[in-house]
């Protein structure tokens, strides 16, 4: 599955499901749109791939931020071996 986010003229966010070595991951990236419409978009190195075991965690951090202005979430979470650490910043 990929998808794609539009996130200006020349750019996109592109989330895609990938297997490396028999374990699934997910890959989120900033792709740049090309020139000409018969040309492919072409990955840059800005973005970040984790474990789709890692996803609800990574769901549940940005929900986080989603709610953050109402005061639902905290910017501070400290990863653990558990999950999120949602307690007094060091």
């Amino acid at each position: 599955m990929t998808t794609d986010i539009p996130k200006n003229a020349t750019e996109v966010i592109r989330i895609q499901e990938s297997e490396f070595k028999g374990r699934q991951y997910i890959d989120v990236r900033v792709w740049v749109k090309p020139d000409a419409p018969s040309d492919s978009p072409t990955p840059t190195k800005k973005g970040v791939t984790f474990g789709r075991d890692q996803l609800d965690d990574m769901i549940r951090a940005l929900e986080e931020f989603r709610h953050q202005g109402d005061g639902g979430g905290r910017r501070n979470a400290r990863r653990t071996g558990k999950g999120y650490d949602h307690g007094a910043t060091p």
